[in-house]
């Protein structure tokens, strides 16, 4: 396979490094040797100017607060995951930040109820799963499912402004369990996703489809099914990062090798991570492949 496609997912300007001492958050976000403890630093002085009153309160971990706003209920919130997605790529972190701020300035308690049109599924690893658990009680306050290996399914409210993750209390109050979700977001999904396109001359070969949702397409089992058609064996597939689906042949010992280094070199200096894991499709879905 090319080696073009892959280097907009590891070529990285350079950036001069400065103390992230300034309350110019937007500008401090952009040092290329930022820290971890400093980009919470920054998230926190950003939440506050864009949330005016609200009080921030450090739980554990370190880098875990708890919002208090003049209304509506106090949320737990982490930073551990936008860490992970922008912390090799300078450039992108103050949308990331911004983004993840508006969440929060936009949730409140009026009582409205999400459209169902806006239930999207979103693909996600262990960890990011775990970060979001109830310290005192380990429960996942939204809804969730497992997929396979390491990774699973979180289900969100994409709007025009910020993307949120379905609580289990909302979903309650939209009459929407485990076995609606699903066909309900993926048929979401494909309403507003672009055309998906693959390319690669193989072994290897990568799905696109926009950015934000290109790991969700490993749930379109239509397309897995008229793709496995055109392979020998079975298909293995991979989500390195959010916008980057690989896939190959079981039977190929080259399209394995080459898929594992494209995952590694991903992995070590792309953004968005999701997984190093391999999937392999089977008859009873996917498992994860040894």
């Amino acid at each position: 396979m090319s080696a073009k496609w892959l280097q907009k997912f590891t070529g990285r300007k350079q950036a001069d490094p400065q103390p992230a001492t300034s309350l110019n958050w937007r500008e401090e976000l952009r040092n290329k040797k930022l820290t971890r403890e400093e980009f919470c630093k920054l998230c926190v002085i950003a939440i506050q100017e864009m949330n005016p009153g609200a009080i921030l309160e450090p739980v554990e971990p370190p880098d875990q607060y708890q919002l208090i706003r003049a209304q509506g209920s106090p949320i737990t919130i982490s930073f551990e995951n936008i860490w992970r997605q922008s912390r090799l790529d300078p450039e992108v972190r103050i949308d990331h930040v911004e983004r993840f701020v508006r969440v929060f300035s936009a949730a409140d308690d009026s009582g409205t109820l999400p459209d169902k049109k806006s239930v999207v599924p979103l693909v996600k690893d262990e960890h990011y799963v775990n970060s979001g658990r109830n310290k005192q009680t380990g429960e996942l306050s939204f809804m969730n499912e497992h997929l396979a290996g390491d990774l699973w399914i979180i289900y969100a409210i994409d709007t025009p402004d910020a993307m949120k993750s379905l609580g289990k209390e909302t979903a309650s109050q939209m009459n929407l369990g485990l076995p609606e979700l699903r066909p309900l977001a993926i048929e979401n999904l494909r309403r507003i996703l672009p055309p998906i396109e693959r390319h690669g001359d193989g072994p290897v070969f990568m799905l696109t489809a926009g950015a934000d949702y290109v790991a969700s397409l490993i749930l379109f089992d239509d397309l897995w099914n008229e793709l496995k058609e055109s392979l020998d064996g079975d298909i293995v597939a991979a989500i390195p990062s959010r916008d980057v689906l690989l896939y190959t042949s079981s039977e190929s010992r080259e399209g394995i090798a080459q898929m594992r280094g494209t995952i590694e070199e991903i992995m070590q200096s792309g953004g968005y991570l999701v997984s190093n894991m391999m999937l392999r499709l089977t008859s009873t879905g996917w498992k994860a492949f040894s």
